[in-house]
């Protein structure tokens, strides 16, 4: 089960979703030290909760190696250019303050598996919204890729999409990374979401 550190500027909504989140039976707690909680073990995650236009400076109180471990962020309302820039820097998942808990249960346990998922909502509106001098032509293969990285599905449940091998496919995602420029699939979900690539 994973176990979430509540972290923010506002230490009344972080009480509250710390109480939140245990009445759901999630492990959770604001730790005197993020980093040395980390430590303490797997199966942890960090959630964010920014204040009004906080955006990228919501990550700036995390250590370091930030990029390290899990971390989901909950904005009241984040924009379009705030969510492909959070997502560009690694935040594996990004929802509302109002984001029901079983559906940030859900952000986080993906985060902890190395899942990156934004609110489908959102992400149709950054899909029609985006400029279309971003786009490359991409295959069919491609995009079956990408589809199933911005639904934050598995590299197995990818496997079975383009009937690969797990191990092939992992290595046609690497080279599709390479395409598209990027270095990690958290990367490459705000590459698609920012070019407005795929239906979604």
């Amino acid at each position: 089960m994973v176990q979430v550190a509540v972290v923010g500027r506002m230490p009344a909504i972080c009480r509250g979703w710390v109480s939140i989140l245990r009445t759901a039976r999630i492990p959770a707690e604001e730790p005197e030290n993020l980093a040395d909680w980390l430590e303490q073990g797997a199966d942890r995650a960090v959630l964010v909760v920014a204040r009004p236009n906080e955006g990228l400076s919501a990550l700036a109180d995390l250590p370091d190696d930030s990029a390290d471990f899990p971390v989901v962020l909950l904005l009241p309302d984040p924009s379009e250019e705030v969510v492909v820039e959070i997502l560009s820097e690694g935040v594996a998942a990004i929802g509302r303050w109002d984001t029901p808990v079983e559906e940030v249960r859900v952000m986080l346990e993906g985060a902890v598996c190395q899942r990156a998922s934004v609110p489908v909502s959102l992400a149709k509106r950054l899909a029609s919204s985006s400029s279309t001098a971003h786009r490359l032509a991409l295959t069919g293969e491609e995009t079956t890729l990408l589809e199933g990285l911005v639904q934050g599905v598995t590299i197995h449940e990818l496997a079975n999409r383009i009937s690969y091998s797990e191990r092939e496919t992992s290595r046609r995602l690497k080279s599709l990374y390479q395409r598209l420029g990027v270095d990690s699939r958290l990367k490459a979900v705000a590459w698609a979401l920012r070019g407005s690539h795929l239906g979604v």
